[in-house]
């Protein structure tokens, strides 16, 4: 069987938070079960406090965060999974920091993935410029070929843009709101092991804007964990931040 990977909750908002913001849907993951959560927050002036995530009986632990351009807009990934599942929403929290607009997808990973330790260790890449599409690559080959691949991108367009998501690879979600213009989209590759493919792809309709992006190495059950440890869990990720 291989990873497997579906959209398990999304959320956007334009409503002024303070401090925290909370999902609407009440949920209930399932037990021992590997979560992936992206979460994004907008603001007119610099996001100085790291955001944390807290719900649905989960302890989320932090993958990266990465800050666009002038600091007002940053995408934040986290994974965990419980033995002992609760009903409810999501929670971000980032006391002190003010926000015009957030969206949160939420992934459920299945198949053959490590609950436990289901993404490895992590590299980190820069570039600059606004672009009208943008690729992101992990920083070597994939560890197995029975793992698999997420990318999750953040781009400052409105909701009357459309995003593409690369061939061969899946679209879990795209959402998005305008004012400010802000989308949101998650694609899945289960064979990226196998196919070699470290690279992801996600371009829109002509519109060039500053734009993130973040691709994830989803590990295999019975999978050797022997790559550096980064100090915040054994990951492999590639994190993409354009500004």
């Amino acid at each position: 069987m291989a990873i497997t990977a579906a959209v398990f909750d999304t959320f956007v908002s334009t409503v002024d938070n303070t401090d925290s913001f909370s999902t609407a849907n009440t949920k209930t993951v399932t037990a021992n079960t590997a979560y992936v959560v992206g979460v994004i927050r907008t603001n007119s002036a610099a996001l100085s406090v790291v955001p944390t995530l807290s719900g649905w009986g989960i302890t989320w632990t932090q993958v990266q965060r990465v800050t666009l351009a002038g600091g007002g807009r940053d995408l934040t990934i986290f994974e965990g999974n419980t033995s002992s599942p609760t009903a409810g929403t999501l929670t971000c929290s980032y006391v002190g920091d003010a926000i015009t607009g957030d969206a949160v997808i939420a992934i459920e990973v299945g198949g053959d993935i490590a609950a436990t330790d289901p993404v490895r260790d992590a590299t980190i890449g820069t570039a600059t410029g606004a672009s009208t599409s943008r690729t992101v690559a992990l920083a070597g080959d994939y560890a197995q070929t029975t793992h698999a691949a997420i990318a999750f991108f953040h781009a400052l367009l409105g909701t009357a843009v459309d995003v593409t998501a690369e061939a061969e690879w899946t679209e879990l979600s795209d959402i998005s709101f305008s004012a400010p213009n802000t989308h949101s989209q998650c694609q899945f590759r289960a064979d990226a092991g196998s196919a070699a493919d470290t690279n992801c792809t996600a371009t829109w309709d002509g519109t060039s804007v500053q734009n993130g992006a973040v691709i994830l190495e989803l590990q295999a059950v019975g999978a050797s964990s022997s790559f550096r440890h980064t100090g915040r869990r054994r990951q492999r990720l590639l994190m993409a931040l354009f500004v």
